[in-house]
């Protein structure tokens, strides 16, 4: 199966994003996250109906030109609890972002684990740039003495692509 997702990784087919770790090594040695190299090819995988997969997928690609340029370093953060926390955005040595994405289009749409996961995060990595990528809904909320805040996937998108 490695063999196999090497292969596919090899020809451009997809990309893996490894688990955070201030250990290079475990991070390397974590299980990986798959994205497509192209959203439409979702239709053959078959979770195309999952909009929230496509976005994610999407703002993984975005993010991960950043990478390819030197930029950015991108992983994914997850804890032993499994609570998780899409993206992490590593800059100069330091966690600048930390990135959740949902199909959402108001703040109840928007499920509590995902919010406690990433102030978990923010906690752990001494990272205040919190972020949670919706559909449409946008505001702020206080958790815990963390600022998080939500932005439409296609205006972080426009504020990714000017360099901000």
């Amino acid at each position: 199966m490695y063999d196999y997702f090497s292969h596919l990784k090899d020809v451009f087919f997809t990309f893996s994003l490894h688990k955070f770790d201030y250990s290079e090594r475990k991070s390397l040695l974590s299980i990986p996250k798959v994205y497509l190299i192209d959203t439409g090819l979702a239709n053959i995988e078959g979770f195309s109906k999952n909009i929230g997969r496509l976005m994610e997928n999407a703002l993984f690609l975005e993010l991960k030109k950043r990478e390819l340029v030197g930029e950015i370093r991108l992983y994914y953060w997850k804890d032993v609890q499994h609570k998780e926390v899409d993206f992490v955005v590593v800059k100069d040595e330091k966690v600048r972002q930390l990135i959740q994405i949902t199909y959402a289009s108001s703040l109840n749409d928007i499920e509590e684990r995902e919010l406690k996961a990433l102030v978990k995060a923010g906690n752990e990595l001494n990272c205040n740039e919190l972020y949670v990528i919706t559909w449409d809904f946008e505001g702020e909320k206080s958790i815990k003495g963390k600022k998080i805040l939500f932005i439409p996937l296609w205006k972080y998108l426009l504020e990714v692509d000017r360099g901000n």
